[in-house]
């Protein structure tokens, strides 16, 4: 065994001992089937940087599929790694450079700086920015920053009040939720218990198309007896409840809005700490500040244009050239390049519930429950 050799593997050893490799995962490298450059790419990307060699890259820049790594989603948008294939397709978090990240905290101290535009990437249009009926993942990217919700997660997933101040649990059936009395919508109107009502009601209506009817399927009823409180009434009990309704798809939104437009796909009103101004369907969307959003100094920044780069390379090459501030990247290589050069990795907890779908002749699916239960174990956790 080469020195090098000897020095990597000793470097998988203390990430292992630290906790930053799980146990499946440092069998995996270790085992001999791993080559030298991806078990090198694994220590530089966990933070523990070896002298070389690095993971080789084709001529597009990126890493030869044998080589690489890929991301998974465990309930937390933290990478962790394991061997992929050539057909593994990755996902990381978004990167930023160091400049956006001083000019939206401001100085060294961690004051945060007011005012200026902010410039951010997605990979796909969004297609419609309708909160009930929309699908997408970049139509929430767009529309969660309209709409305000009666409930939201905190970053550690605890969920608290938002547009709601009380919420009052007076049986198994029956939640009793007081709101703001202090909040408008972007068009100058208030917002009541009624636009709760509606809202919620709209929600729950599979037969407008809204992809979220399925969390509000034990709904009996809802009434908004005065401006401030509102009564849900539910036909069984139904824990999950409050947490459907801290999603951005249970926004709050205006009736007289839908009414004026039959549906929210390419305009949007509600109470959020940015207002649409602009939506170019497959080039961007230009969002500007709220002023009279009811959470004091928020948001931050005067404007927030998202635009549309469906090729990563290209947005990798606008985050270098400092053209966006921040933006998504699905090539776990990609977002840990970025890093080593010096710009932002974002890191945190998610409430989604990723799937792994596995493609398979009919006849030869592994359906018993001792080949589920060996799937289950060959996923490696961290």
């Amino acid at each position: 065994m080469s020195d090098q050799q000897t020095r990597i593997l000793d470097q998988l050893v203390r990430l292992r001992n630290d906790g930053r490799l799980s146990r499946r995962q440092f069998v995996k490298l270790t085992s001999g089937g791993v080559g030298l450059a991806a078990m090198s790419a694994v220590v530089a990307a966990c933070g523990s940087e070896p002298d070389s060699p690095t993971a080789t890259t084709t001529g597009s820049g990126a890493a030869d599929p044998t080589n690489t790594v890929e991301t998974f989603s465990g309930g937390s948008t933290g990478m962790a790694t394991k061997e992929a294939t050539p057909e593994a397709t990755a996902e990381a978090t978004a990167a930023a450079t160091e400049a956006a990240a001083s000019a939206t905290t401001g100085t060294a101290s961690g004051t945060p700086k007011m005012g200026g535009k902010l410039i951010s990437a997605l990979d796909t249009n969004p297609v419609g920015i309708d909160p009930h009926t929309g699908s997408s993942f970049a139509g929430q990217m767009v529309f969660e920053q309209v709409y305000d919700t009666l409930f939201e997660f905190t970053p550690t997933l605890e969920i608290v009040p938002a547009l709601a101040t009380n919420l009052e649990v007076i049986d198994d059936l029956t939640y009793k939720i007081t709101i703001r009395d202090d909040v408008t919508f972007h068009n100058g109107r208030k917002f009541v218990a009624e636009d709760v009502k509606y809202s919620i009601e709209r929600a729950a209506d599979a037969s407008i198309g809204s992809v979220r009817a399925a969390w509000y399927t034990p709904l009996d009823g809802i009434e908004a007896p005065d401006e401030t409180t509102v009564i849900v009434n539910l036909k069984s009990a139904f824990a999950p409840l409050v947490s459907y309704m801290a999603m951005p798809g249970s926004a709050m939104i205006p009736r007289e809005v839908v009414e004026e437009h039959g549906d929210l796909t390419a305009v949007a009103v509600g109470t959020g700490p940015m207002m649409l101004e602009k939506f170019q369907n497959n080039e961007y969307a230009l969002l500007k500040k709220f002023a009279d959003h009811w959470r004091e100094g928020i948001p931050l920044v005067d404007e927030h244009e998202i635009r549309i780069a469906t090729d990563e390379q290209s947005r990798v090459a606008a985050i270098r050239a400092k053209e966006h501030d921040f933006s998504r990247m699905f090539d776990p290589q990609n977002a840990w390049t970025l890093e080593r050069e010096g710009f932002k990795l974002f890191k945190g907890l998610t409430a989604s519930r990723p799937l792994t779908v596995i493609n398979c002749r009919q006849d030869r699916c592994p359906t018993s429950a001792s080949a589920r239960r060996s799937r289950g174990r060959s996923i490696a956790r961290p």
